[in-house]
């Protein structure tokens, strides 16, 4: 019961304390003090006059301020506010409120408000002309009697509105207001006038000015007046004026002599008038009888329509010519130059003219064109891993390097960058007497046709026609020569277009001449168009005869010379009847076995010679054996694209197209030279080569010129020199002589195409290859 209680106590304190403990706010703030008031008592009607107030607060809070007048304004707010008093006399009370955000306090006063005799007085211009009139007005209060007074200048009318009229000399005057009202009070006011003689001053420049003919420029005409302009009238008396004011657009005449330009400047009192010349002149003139010339060329310029009235001095420079004596002398470079006259006048202004000059390369150059011969050299060839009889390494370098051959006669040119020559040749039936070919070398298999067989079988002394299989190597290393078709190891024939008529005269290497005549007539019984003999005989009447019987049914005849070293050829090769073969090692020189002398007609290459084998395979042989087929080859490339030419014709196109290897024409080491598979399909020669100006642009050859033929005296064949003359202007300095043999026609600088550049009068072309790019 005791526990109860206690708390019940506590409690009861508890809520006492809540609710009414301490003071409350209203008792602790203190109300905020006005210490001082800026009044006054009394004001004129409209008068403004300022009111301040000094109030404090003890707590030190903000304190806010509201103003009222009953009858007057107040402007502002805050201690100092500014009251205008009303328009009418009688008596205002203003009042205060003063609250620090919680109480309140306020005071107010009362302010008389009086009228006055003059309110205000104005004058509408204080600034007059002598004997200019003026406008006086005045508010007045209660007023009896109104009196206006001037000391110098006169006052028409009376009442609150005169009119005030300046005298006629300068001074300053002061007019005097005297109001009194029926009580006898009196009040003055006076205003100040300043009165001048109007005047006007006008500026228009100088005479003996010059503008260009159309030349437009501002007129400004400078106005010195105490006094409004009404208006400005200008004129001109030949050119054209727009705008109007002081400054306007004026456009001299369009032709020369003296313009009169005047203005007349109207004022409210006064106007003034004046006059300028003006001389219109041409601009100065700079032309030339040409605007393109050539590196060192003189050009006379005309300097036109300087008038030395106004020009004090004029210059002529070249940006990168000379000039002298206004001669022009183009530089030694094309470029684009820019030649100046600069004129000065007697103003101190200078005009620049200029003419612009295109200056080109006078390029004047002769020479010879030749082509590359194509050949390796012996580094070249070391520089393959291979083995030359089984080569296991073959790339796509085979052709190039395997193949030498192919490079020397420039078939590789053709499979490589236009294969499309050696499309739509005719078939050409070819004979090879020789050992018989492998009947199932794949690369044969397919151009073979039915041969026939010569040799007895040395065990069994029986003789089968039809048993012309190669059990030697040596027929089919020269059937792969003339045609073999593409092989895995990149091994190819010469032709393509070929059909291969095994006759079999050999099994061992050993012949003789009978045989061969009887394999000769059986080739000439099967129509055939070519036949190759790699062997070497002696001269008979039956060899002879055979071989004659070859030329009359136009058939062509390769041979090989022989691999003596003798100064004579073997036979049938020495026949004239026979295109007769020697041999070329890898630099294009003589094969030192190979014969030579009377007779020879071409030479082909004949050292490490691959091609296909008797057992399916491929061989590396040399001799003048190797040489004949590649000329057997070639001349069914002719016959392919000429299939009614006669074995003459066939001879006359291989020398066409040949490259002399040693002197000039025919020579009893190398005969007419190597024939060359690219030109004898493209049928272009040193007859079909172009020169002209041009310059490179990353891989390519750009043409700046025309394109220049080429003539030579006497065509011979590929190592003829063809003999050319340019004269040409170009714009550009980065340039050269070019020469171009266009091989597909198809008129654009490509991989397969011949192409030369100029070098101390010379122009050798070189097939443009992939490492080119």
């Amino acid at each position: 019961m005791r526990k109860i209680l206690i708390l019940l106590i506590l409690m009861i304190a508890i809520i006492a304390t809540g609710c009414g403990g301490g003071s409350s706010s209203s008792e602790s703030n203190h109300k905020p003090a006005i210490k001082s008031l800026t009044d006054f008592s009394e004001l004129a009607v409209g008068e403004s006059k300022k009111i301040t107030v000094e109030a404090v607060d003890k707590d030190g809070d903000a304190l806010t301020f509201k103003w009222n007048a009953n009858q007057g304004s107040i402007e502002g707010n805050g201690k100092s506010v500014t009251y205008t008093a009303p328009s009418t006399a009688g008596v205002d009370n203003v009042s205060l409120l003063v609250n620090d955000g919680k109480e309140t306090v306020s005071t107010s006063f009362q302010i008389k408000i009086i009228d006055k005799l003059i309110r205000s007085l104005n004058i509408a211009k204080n600034n007059l002309m002598t004997e200019e009139k003026t406008t006086l007005t005045a508010d007045l209060g209660e007023a009896s009697e109104i009196s206006w007074t001037a000391e110098q200048g006169n006052i028409e009318g009376s009442g609150k509105e005169v009119t005030y009229i300046a005298p006629s000399t300068e001074v300053n005057d002061i007019i005097t207001l005297t109001v009194k009202d029926s009580d006898g009070n009196e009040e003055s006011e006076s205003i100040d006038v300043s009165i001048k003689a109007p005047y006007m001053n006008i500026n228009l420049g100088d005479s003996n000015n010059y503008l260009f003919v159309s030349e437009e420029a501002k007129l400004i005409v400078s106005v010195d007046s105490n006094q409004n302009i009404n208006s400005i009238e200008w004129n001109s008396s030949n050119g054209t004026i727009t705008g109007e004011g002081q400054e306007v657009a004026y456009k001299a005449p369009n032709s020369t002599g003296i313009d009169t330009i005047s203005v007349k400047v109207i004022g409210d009192y006064t106007s003034k008038a004046g006059s300028i010349e003006i001389n219109i002149i041409n601009r100065a003139s700079l032309t030339a009888d040409s605007g393109k010339l050539v590196s060192g060329q003189n050009l006379n310029l005309n300097v036109t329509n300087i008038d030395n009235e106004f020009v004090t001095d004029t210059k002529l420079t070249a940006e990168y010519g000379k000039i002298n004596n206004e001669v022009y002398t183009a530089p030694d470079h094309p470029c684009q130059d820019t030649i100046t006259l600069t004129v000065n006048y007697v103003d101190g202004k200078s005009e620049n003219v200029s003419l612009n000059i295109e200056v080109e390369k006078l390029i004047t150059a002769s020479g010879m064109v030749s082509l590359h011969v194509p050949k390796h050299t012996w580094d070249d060839i070391n520089g393959y891993d291979y083995n030359p009889y089984f080569p296991d390494a073959m790339t796509n370098r085979l052709l190039n390097g395997y193949l030498w051959h192919h490079v020397a006669t420039g078939l590789n040119l053709v499979y490589e960058y236009n294969p499309s020559l050696i499309e739509g040749l005719a078939p050409v039936k070819v004979a090879v007497i020789d050992s018989g070919v492998d009947i199932d070398h794949p690369q044969l298999v397919d151009r073979l046709i039915e041969g026939k067989n010569y040799v007895t079988d040395a065990d069994t002394l029986e003789y089968d026609p039809n048993n012309w299989e190669d059990n030697n190597g040596h027929g089919t290393h020269v059937a792969g020569l003339i045609g073999a078709e593409r092989g895995d190891n990149g091994v190819i024939g010469i032709a393509p277009n070929v059909e291969i008529m095994p006759l079999k005269v050999s099994d061992n290497g050993l012949t003789g001449g009978p045989i061969v005549v009887q394999a000769i007539r059986e080739a000439i019984l099967q129509n055939v168009n070519i036949v190759n003999i790699s062997i070497g005989l002696l001269d008979t009447e039956h060899l002879k005869d055979a071989i004659q019987d070859t030329y009359t049914h136009n058939i062509v005849t390769t041979a090989s010379s022989g691999n003596s070293s003798a100064s004579s050829l073997d036979f049938p090769a020495g026949y004239p009847e026979t295109l007769g073969v020697g041999g070329v090692t890898i630099d294009l020189t003589k094969l030192n076995m190979s014969h030579w002398g009377e007779g020879l007609d071409f030479v082909a290459p004949a050292f490490g010679i691959v091609s296909t084998w008797n057992d399916g395979e491929d061989y590396s042989l040399e001799g003048t054996s190797q040489a004949s087929p590649i000329i057997a080859g070639l001349s069914a490339l002719v016959l392919g694209k000429h299939p009614s030419y006669s074995p003459d014709q066939v001879k006359a196109e291989l020398k066409k197209y040949s490259f002399d290897l040693n002197t000039e024409g025919w020579d009893e080491y190398t005969g007419y030279g190597l024939p060359n598979a690219y030109h004898i399909l493209s049928e272009k020669s040193v007859e079909d080569i172009i020169v002209f100006v041009g310059k490179r642009q990353g891989d390519k050859v750009e043409r700046l010129s025309e394109e220049y033929n080429v003539t030579v005296d006497h065509p011979t064949n590929l190592s003829d020199k063809g003999e050319f003359a340019i004269t040409e202007t170009i714009a550009t300095n980065d340039y050269s002589i070019f020469a171009w043999l266009d091989i597909n026609d198809n008129g654009t600088i490509d991989l397969g195409d011949y192409l030369g550049e100029y070098d101390s009068g010379n122009i050798e072309l070189s097939p443009l290859e992939k490492d080119y790019i």
